[in-house]
């Protein structure tokens, strides 16, 4: 009896005899309770971060950018979601006798078009010390081609570490706008977006869905054909949805 149905003689809704209204108000009330909690789990669980691209190896400190000649590395990132670029400072230190002039470098990232997306001034900064520019993630940096540009105040004396041959095929180093062989020792970080984290799960899905027919047809399909040619022998109780593989 409890698979059987009936109409409302009121409203005309059909229900189920094994179901209560106040059972589907529970499981309404749950899946509204888990929406929520899952709205907060987006938004206080941190973002994941990971590597993007790095060009690692160091042998010689970069030229100094001062006043109008500027330093610039070009990079490429290989994921969505770029926040943040490291490089590693090198100070130079002021001849004996002679007093060191204040040091003063800024590091910017512009986009393709040329716009500043996030600069910072570094000061106070010991030598060999991580110089980390961090900014809000860009939605779309995958394979588009961003300038990392240090400008210096005139006797300047930071810099930052540099490879003498070219490793990184990804971009170009110039100073003062003339291109020099090897590139900036630099890492490059990004966050994996939920957007990202979206796409990749339906292409995830997509590529199990084509897996799905070929191991049905090597699971199943043979003993639905069986079942076919030899009806009698399918076992008792075996319905449609066994005969299907379900």
């Amino acid at each position: 009896m409890g698979g059987h149905r009936f109409k409302s003689p009121t409203r005309g809704t059909v229900y189920n005899r094994g179901v209560s209204p106040r059972a589907n108000h529970v499981l309404l009330a749950a899946v509204c309770l888990a929406a929520v909690v899952a709205a907060i789990w987006l938004a206080i669980v941190p973002a994941l971060t990971a590597v993007d691209v790095e060009q690692p190896r160091l042998n010689q400190a970069a030229p100094l950018p001062q006043g109008e000649a500027e330093l610039t590395q070009t990079l490429r990132p290989a994921h969505n979601g770029l926040s943040a670029v490291e490089l590693l400072a090198v100070r130079y230190e002021a001849p004996a006798g002679v007093a060191a002039a204040p040091a003063a470098l800024t590091v910017e990232l512009r986009d393709a078009a040329g716009c500043i997306i996030a600069a910072e001034t570094f000061t106070t900064v010991a030598h060999n010390a991580p110089l980390t520019l961090r900014f809000a993630p860009q939605p779309r940096s995958a394979g588009q081609v961003y300038t990392l540009a240090l400008r210096g105040t005139r006797g300047n004396a930071l810099s930052a570490w540099a490879y003498g041959l070219d490793g990184y095929t990804g971009g170009d180093l110039q100073h003062d706008g003339v291109r020099l062989p090897g590139d900036l020792r630099f890492t490059t970080t990004y966050t994996y977006l939920w957007a990202d984290v979206a796409r990749d799960a339906l292409r995830m899905v997509g590529r199990l869905g084509r897996l799905a027919l070929p191991a049905w047809l090597v699971l199943f399909a043979p003993g639905l054909l069986l079942l076919s040619l030899a009806p009698r022998a399918a076992p008792a109780g075996s319905g449609r949805a066994a005969r299907w593989g379900a």
